[in-house]
This record gives C-alpha cells, sequence and structure tokens, in this order.
C-alpha cells in the first residue's frame, strides 16, 4: 500500500501523493495496440515527476506509448479542411 500525505486545504483535509496530485478523474480505457496513453494534468509537473508518472502508467499499461502533457497543455489535431 503506498503512503498518502495528508495536508489541509481550504479547512479541509485533502489525500494527496506523492506527485502532490489531489484531484484527478478516471474514465474507462479501451486501449488497442499501437494506441498512446495521455496523461493531462494542469500542474506543473517537475522532470522526476514526470519520470515517476510515466513509469508508473508503464507499469500499469505495459506495452503502450506513454504522452504526458503538464501545465495545461493540450493536444490537437488540426486537419489543412478545418484550417481552411
Amino acid at each position: 500500500m503506498r503512503k498518502v500525505r495528508k495536508t489541509k486545504t481550504f479547512g479541509r483535509k485533502v489525500k494527496r501523493n506523492k506527485l502532490g496530485v489531489s484531484k484527478f478523474e478516471i474514465a474507462k480505457l479501451e486501449l488497442k495496440p499501437g494506441d498512446t496513453l495521455v496523461l493531462r494534468t494542469d500542474l506543473m509537473l517537475s522532470v522526476d515527476q514526470c519520470a515517476a508518472l510515466r513509469q508508473a502508467a508503464e507499469q500499469q499499461f505495459p506495452g503502450f506509448k506513454i504522452a504526458i502533457l503538464s501545465a495545461g497543455l493540450s493536444l490537437a489535431v488540426l486537419s489543412e479542411k478545418q484550417a481552411a
């Protein structure tokens, strides 16, 4: 079992993991071979935090590519037709 630090935020106790993340969303994943798992956070992650997150994701989802977007960065594709 992992250790969880408790901190006070706005007068309430909030559990935080070692990355300092206290809020997250869980979605149903249906990964297929060749898919890339994209992890997004509004937090600015350090190099060490990104490495820890990548390692955890690779252990949970072996064989998949992992992309990490921090500091509110988002990823999108704009096709030529959409740009015109």
